[in-house]
Parts: C-alpha cells; sequence; structure tokens
C-alpha cells in the first residue's frame, strides 16, 4: 500500500518507540524547516494516524493511569513502512536522503528519549 510522506513519518517514528500521545507525536514530527513535510500539524496528525490504525500499521493501549493512548507499529506497518522507503528511493533519490535524515534524527531522538 502506498503511504503519504506524513504517514512513513509516523511509522519511522513509531518502529524507533512507542509514542504516549498525538501531542507527543507531533512536538516529535517538527524536526527541520528545510523539509516541510516533517512538520505536520494536529489535525494532519490525527487523519493520519486514523488512517494507520484503520488500516493495522498502528495500534494503540491505555498508558498506565488509564487516561492517554500509546501508540506501537504492527508487523504489517514495518513491512510498509520498509516498502514505501524502498519506493521513494527508486523514485526520488533526493526525497529519500531526506527520508533517512530525518529517520536518523529519529533514532537519535528516540535513544535520548529512553
Amino acid at each position: 500500500m502506498i503511504l503519504s510522506a506524513e504517514e512513513i513519518l509516523i511509522l519511522g517514528i513509531l518502529s524507533q518507540a512507542p509514542l504516549g500521545g498525538m501531542q507527543e507525536l507531533t512536538e516529535f514530527m517538527r524536526f527541520d524547516e528545510d523539509l516541510p513535510w516533517t512538520d505536520l500539524e494536529a489535525d494532519r496528525a490525527y487523519r493520519s494516524m486514523r488512517y494507520l490504525i484503520q488500516n493495522g500499521f498502528v495500534v494503540w493501549k491505555r498508558d498506565i493511569d488509564g487516561r492517554g493512548r500509546i501508540y506501537y507499529i504492527t508487523e504489517v506497518g514495518l513491512e510498509s513502512l520498509a516498502q514505501n522507503i524502498r519506493r521513494f528511493s527508486i523514485m526520488n533519490e533526493e526525497v529519500h536522503q531526506d527520508l533517512e535524515s530525518v529517520l536518523a534524527r529519529i533514532l537519535e531522538a528516540c535513544t535520548k528519549r529512553a
């Protein structure tokens, strides 16, 4: 399934670590002014996340206190992420390099959070 850049970005973030809540996700997605597609507004993030959940790429569970959600990528989500990254690399080398750069920053940020 072909995913949007926003959906790929969300899956990339979740592939590194689960995230608690949409606010954390939208704050986490503001990476680089030179890559405007990484600055996802809340309404687009909600739509993208809803699509990913409905299609089995992402699941959520209640957090410890039962009030919030924690989002996780599924095996299907990981497979789709890999397929879409390969598709981007074939279609547009510049976008692929941008995506690799963003995913490297995601990994670094997730490592700092842990």
